[in-house]
């Protein structure tokens, strides 16, 4: 009952893909349903949010639930804020646009909504009427709702009573968690807005799930409807009761295997695109199943049904991968044989199914050896499911899926006027509301570039033609003077630093070569004391002219025998350098 009956399944795409239908105004058996909505009109309510108003968005919404109502059901709307106006008295619902007409002109009012006398008001309404199912949907701003004391015994007064409650709060505010409360002591839903503009979805899934009984509790057995394969080899004779079961309608297509009392569907399948579905609307547990969880006939029918609606294996020798990114889907897949080569002239096809019934059937074309392709532009978020079929026999050969997402960030959600000035003040900016002039409110020059690419092309072109005149026409006389005096000058300046570079080389080797012979003489000198020393000789004592030796001093020893004498080295003539050199040394 929470899936297959109204406020479930209904008007999703799950039921798109269902043999059954469940839409309120169709279904026979449905239980009546006497609602009140009561909306907050507050001041409030006034803000703007995409262009629209919180109250005309929840007006919206209301005018919505309303069109999901059946001539059977009951319907009243209230407009709170200190008082209470029935912009909609309870009554039923039989002139949808007359409805829809006094919901939407209702006006903003002034103070926060008294959540005591909205509840009284709809709670004595409500208690008047003889249905199936009641229920109170309160709209109110998560942070005034005023005289909210109290209030709790006042919902579970009414859940006593059979009335459930269910709370939308409009923003998260101090009396958010009160709210909630109420919402959970009255059995229904609590739902916290933060984006107003989601309300009409809200309000019109709210109406639905409060009508959600749409079932019959009365036990039954099953009747056996069309053969298939599911029910098979099941002895239904043995078949235990059923304790209930969720009023549907079969789809026209859809094959009913089990019937119920006045030939409602207990189970049905049918093709949903290339594979396909199967419902039962009973249970298979112990609320009204229990029977059925010992009676072994269940199992195997479930098992055989299980078989029935399992997607098909796939040809392993095909491959098919699918990518959603860059606005686009793109399907590749490859196809070999059963000699494991690659097969290039096989006619396939890409049947794809997106988002809100998109269907698209697109041929795959060969773009390399065994490989075939094709892509799809996407304009949606969504998952795109391909299946790849041939062409000739009609047999799906592989199946996968691409989901394209788009991040919460990019949603769009209006613009907080509030925020974006304080930002501007934060920064020292300006809140602008179009982007005319906005480049004149620039308080000093800034640096940028400038693109130097004309600069640089008439340069060229200028070098160019300088270049060809020079090749083509005559140098003028005084020009070319000029040149020659100019080289003339680069020469002698380079011969005068060469001459420099020669003189200083010179005056180099000229004191590398004194220092040689310093050292040469230094050695030989050291090498005849050490001679001498170890000869025995003692050195002479030198005395002054005028002056007496002391007694005590030792005889001087007989001379030695002078050595030969050395040869006379070659005289050697100057070089440039040292004669240089020379007269420098004359001159100090």
């Amino acid at each position: 009952d929470r899936s297959l009956g109204p406020g479930g399944f209904a008007r999703t795409p799950i039921e798109e893909v269902s043999p059954v239908k469940c839409d309120l105004k169709t279904e026979r058996k449905r239980a009546s349903l006497a609602e009140v909505i009561a909306i907050d009109i507050s001041g409030s309510m006034g803000a703007t949010v995409g262009g629209r108003t919180k109250l005309d968005l929840a007006n919206e919404g209301a005018a919505r639930s309303a069109s999901l109502l059946g001539s059977s059901d009951r319907l009243g709307v209230e407009h709170v804020d200190t008082v209470v106006n029935w912009s909609v008295p309870m009554g039923p619902v039989t002139d949808g646009p007359k409805i829809e007409k006094a919901i939407r002109s209702v006006e903003v009012g002034g103070g926060g909504i008294y959540t005591d006398i909205a509840l009284d008001a709809a709670y004595n309404a409500l208690a008047k009427e003889a249905v199936n199912l009641k229920h109170v949907l309160l709209f109110a701003d998560g942070g005034d709702a005023e005289q909210i004391t109290g209030c709790r015994a006042k919902v579970a007064t009414a859940f006593s009573r059979g009335i459930t409650t269910s709370v939308i709060s409009i923003g998260r505010g101090s009396d958010t968690p009160e709210l909630e409360v109420l919402s959970r002591m009255g059995h229904g839903r609590f739902y916290l807005v933060e984006d107003a503009t989601t309300l009409p979805a809200i309000f019109s899934q709210e109406t639905v799930l409060a009508a959600k009984s749409a079932i019959s509790e009365e036990p039954f057995r099953v009747s056996l409807g069309t053969p298939g394969s599911p029910t098979r080899q099941v002895v239904w004779e043995e078949a235990p009761a059923l304790g209930g079961y969720v009023v549907t309608i079969a789809k026209p297509r859809a094959t009913v295997l089990l019937g119920g009392p006045e030939s409602d569907p207990i189970l049905a399948t049918w093709a949903a695109g290339l594979g396909r579905s199967a419902a039962f609307m009973s249970d298979f547990k112990d609320r009204w199943g229990k029977a059925w969880l010992k009676w072994p006939g269940a199992a195997k029918m479930f098992a055989q049904l299980a078989r029935e609606t399992a997607r098909r294996d796939g040809d392993p020798r095909v491959r098919v991968e699918a990518e959603a990114a860059g606005g686009s889907l793109r399907i590749r897949t490859d196809v070999l044989g059963d000699d494991g080569r690659a097969q290039s002239f096989r006619r396939l096809r890409a049947r794809i199914a997106g988002p809100d019934g998109i269907s698209r059937d697109l041929a795959l074309e060969a773009i390399a050896s065994g490989r075939y392709g094709v892509s799809m532009p996407l304009n949606r978020p969504g998952t795109y499911v391909t299946t790849v079929v041939d062409e000739l026999s009609g047999e799906v050969l592989a199946t996968t899926a691409a989901a394209l997402g788009i991040g919460d960030e990019l949603r769009p959600t209006g613009s907080d006027r509030a925020m974006l000035g304080r930002v501007a003040a934060i920064t020292t900016g300006k809140l602008r509301d179009t982007l005319a002039g906005v480049f004149d409110d620039r308080s000093k020059r800034r640096f940028s570039y400038v693109p130097l690419a004309p600069l640089l092309t008439l340069l060229s072109a200028v070098l160019m033609l300088a270049s060809v005149a020079s090749r083509k026409l005559g140098m003028p006389e005084a020009l070319a003077k000029v040149l020659d005096s100019l080289a003339f000058q680069k020469q002698k300046r380079a011969e005068i630093r060469a001459r420099r570079r020669v003189e200083m080389q010179m005056h180099a080797a000229t004191i590398a070569a004194d220092q040689r012979r310093k050292q040469e003489v230094l050695r030989a000198r050291k090498a005849q004391v050490h001679a001498q020393h170890r000869g025995g000789l003692t050195a002479p004592l030198v005395v002054p002219p005028g002056q007496v030796a002391p007694p005590h001093a030792p005889a001087m020893a007989p001379e030695a025998e002078a050595p030969p004498p050395m040869p006379a080295a070659p005289v050697r003539e100057l070089s440039a350098a040292e004669r240089l050199a020379q007269k420098r040394r004359e001159r100090k």
